[in-house]
């Protein structure tokens, strides 16, 4: 039953995303619940057989996935923001689902208590990855026409 409205909740977003505006964030609340229903619904006629425990590290992965469409629409092209974005969590989705599926031999407390300069490492060049492209790309341009009309008022 819940992947049934969820799916119909996500054929609702695909219509407001055509008629309405701000377009790109129903896309990607669309593209949300229908990945989610799709997924309930497989699991209820147990093609897929995982309880919420190991299902729950699926939401990370659906999440990325759906800031891409919505990323494109928004922009026309696929920005590095929604793209390292969408990779993060695919990547946060996929690691908690290698321990929630127990297909790994340590626990993920010890895998942080482990890794974690590398991890800090990985988020400061994932920041400045961004932090240059918005600059090469012109990313904060709303902040310097803010900017503008103030001197202009």
């Amino acid at each position: 039953m819940a992947s049934f409205l969820l799916i119909i909740f996500g054929i609702g977003c695909v219509i407001l995303a055509i008629k309405l505006r701000r377009r790109s964030l129903y896309l990607f609340l669309a593209v949300l619940f229908l990945q989610t229903g799709l997924f309930f619904f497989l699991n209820a006629i147990y093609v897929i057989r995982m309880g919420f425990p190991q299902a729950w590290c699926l939401l990370p992965i659906f999440t990325g996935t759906a800031l891409l469409p919505a990323g494109w629409r928004r922009y026309g092209v696929f920005r590095a923001t929604y793209i390292v974005l969408a990779t993060g969590f695919a990547i946060l989705g996929t690691v908690m689902l290698f321990f929630a599926l127990d297909l790994v031999a340590f626990s993920f407390a010890q895998f942080a208590r482990d890794w974690w300069v590398l991890l800090v490492l990985l988020t400061g060049l994932t920041r400045m990855f961004i932090f240059l492209d918005s600059r090469h790309t012109g990313g904060n341009q709303g902040l310097t026409r803010l900017k503008n009309r103030r001197d202009m008022a």
